[in-house]
């Protein structure tokens, strides 16, 4: 039992063909990092364009009036908020 020499080795494949359709060869697996930042895109979008809700009435409160690229010390940060801030600036954000 196990791997090693004597018996069956692993075969390694790239990130990228693992997540190819499974029509073109890959395991129909979606790209993490990829998907992550399409949601945080979304989030960024919502809270420039929407006048309302209490989720950003709540963001607003604790890290100040949004505009298009969200400056907030990095001490008050949360982990949600830096990575919104990562896409702003990934997306030419000012």
């Amino acid at each position: 039992m196990g791997w090693g020499k004597e018996k069956k080795l692993i075969q390694w494949v790239s990130w990228e063909d693992v997540c190819k359709s499974k029509v073109e060869g890959g395991l129909g697996i979606r790209d993490i990092r990829k998907f992550n930042l399409a949601i945080m895109a979304k989030w960024r979008w919502r809270l420039v364009l929407e006048e309302e809700g209490r989720w950003k009435d709540l963001l607003v409160s604790k890290y100040g009036m949004v505009t298009k690229c969200l400056r907030t010390p990095v001490k008050t940060q949360s982990w949600w908020w830096r990575d919104l801030q990562k896409v702003c600036k990934e997306g030419g954000g000012e």
